[in-house]
């Protein structure tokens, strides 16, 4: 009964405390200085793929990735538009081709050899130059930065077996900045003297990072890989040929089905 009769006596004074606690809670709320809210967040850009990579390896403004999407989407509505027609062309000129090869119509299938030729090197021009619209925005010194990195890539994959070491990856890196200059983009070689100049620049600097950069024991272990590699595929592709010359029927078992 003691205790029911202090429970009035509590509820009261907690009536007369509570207000003021609330109170003072809510001045310390007003008086505790605003959470800054974050300027300095990054940008999310629109860019994915290869050039998502581009705006993160070159740390490229808003403004210049707006530039590189908007070609991007221009670029990807034209070539929809002209594909259709010279994939038709294509395949009327090969289909020709054919016809004319069986027919042993010799000027007329150099005739269409070289019209499909120069159908093929009309679009390498055209993707070519719609790269150049989207690199564009980029100054020289980005491009060449992102020629670099690309050559980078490529030798990171040639060499990926010799499990190359920090030192070794970053003295990669340094041959392949010093190499961008002569070596074009893969996407300029719209013609075979570029296609030579850019296998002979990748081939060079191949070369450069074997003899400079790789042990005795890593030039070793990727020849061996290589010898072995080449042996496995003789192998197959001698395999998918007695493969074949095996499923084709004999002359005579033709004639015995025949009957």
């Amino acid at each position: 009964m003691k205790r029911l009769a202090l429970l009035p006596a509590f509820l009261s004074a907690a009536l007369f405390i509570c207000p003021a606690a609330l109170a003072q809670d809510e001045k310390a709320k007003e008086d505790k200085p605003e959470k800054k809210k974050k300027t300095d967040k990054k940008q999310k850009t629109k860019l994915r793929g290869e050039y998502g990579i581009m705006a993160s390896v070159l740390k490229l403004d808003e403004e210049t990735c707006a530039k590189i999407q908007a070609q991007c989407e221009a670029n990807a509505k034209a070539l929809k538009e002209a594909d259709a027609a010279g994939k038709a062309k294509l395949k009327e000129l090969r289909a020709a081709l054919a016809k004319a090869k069986k027919a042993k119509e010799e000027d007329k299938v150099a005739d269409l050899q070289k019209q499909i030729k120069e159908a093929e090197q009309a679009k390498a021009k055209q993707q070519a130059e719609n790269m150049a619209k989207i690199m564009a925005p980029l100054t020289d010194e980005q491009k060449a930065v992102w020629k670099a990195f690309d050559l980078n890539r490529v030798m990171m994959r040639e060499f990926k077996a010799a499990k190359l070491t920090k030192e070794q990856t970053a003295s990669v890196k340094k041959l392949c900045d010093e190499a961008a200059a002569g070596i074009p983009f893969a996407s300029e070689c719209t013609d075979a003297e570029k296609k030579q100049a850019r296998a002979d620049g990748l081939k060079k600097l191949a070369e450069k990072v074997t003899s400079d950069v790789l042990t005795e024991e890593q030039r070793a272990k990727l020849t061996k890989g290589a010898k072995e590699g080449k042996a496995k595929g003789k192998a197959k592709a001698g395999g998918k040929a007695k493969a074949k010359k095996e499923a084709k029927p004999a002359e005579g078992d033709k004639e015995e089905g025949a009957e």
